[in-house]
């Protein structure tokens, strides 16, 4: 019998609620998985962040209006942050060579002056790491009055942990 993976079990057994189910509640929220999951959203995906760096200027309004939601609904939220990554003995960002060739060639659509190229080829070339967001988003949280934390080490664990 095949191991499923977690969502696809999950996936099964969710129910929808409107947020205002949580009125009152603390929501503990994983930042990294907050970051990737609107670095990979449609709406605030910047297909050329890769090549300018930085933090997508999409992202700073989504999150601003989903905080001031969360407020309006009378929902707390912490933000829990990956500590140190402590027993990893590469400490160097694993880039994959599909990525490095992607982005190498929408850096040669550029020199070519292929505009309607480059923009598809930097989108290829993969999107920041969360962890090179946490400050941009910590400066957000803290210009919102939002609670954050830096676990240790997991953000997994912290989170888990405040639900005691």
């Amino acid at each position: 019998m095949p191991i499923h993976p977690l969502d696809e079990w999950a996936a099964a057994r969710t129910q929808s609620l409107p947020l205002s189910a949580l009125k009152g509640a603390v929501v503990g929220i994983d930042a990294s998985h907050y970051i990737k999951q609107h670095l990979l959203h449609p709406s605030t995906r910047e297909p050329l962040l890769v090549a300018l760096g930085g933090f997508p200027f999409a992202l700073r309004n989504s999150i601003e209006r989903e905080l001031q939601l969360f407020k309006d609904l009378g929902v707390t939220c912490i933000f829990v942050f990956d500590g140190l990554d402590f027993g990893t003995k590469n400490q160097r960002p694993h880039v994959s060579a599909e990525s490095v060739r992607a982005f190498e060639q929408a850096w040669e659509l550029y020199d070519q002056q292929q505009a309607d190229r480059v923009v598809d080829a930097f989108s290829g070339a993969g999107t920041p790491r969360p962890e090179s967001l946490y400050r941009f988003l910590q400066r957000i949280l803290h210009n919102n009055g939002i609670d954050y934390i830096v676990a240790p080490y997991s953000a997994a664990a912290q989170v888990r942990s405040t639900a005691d």
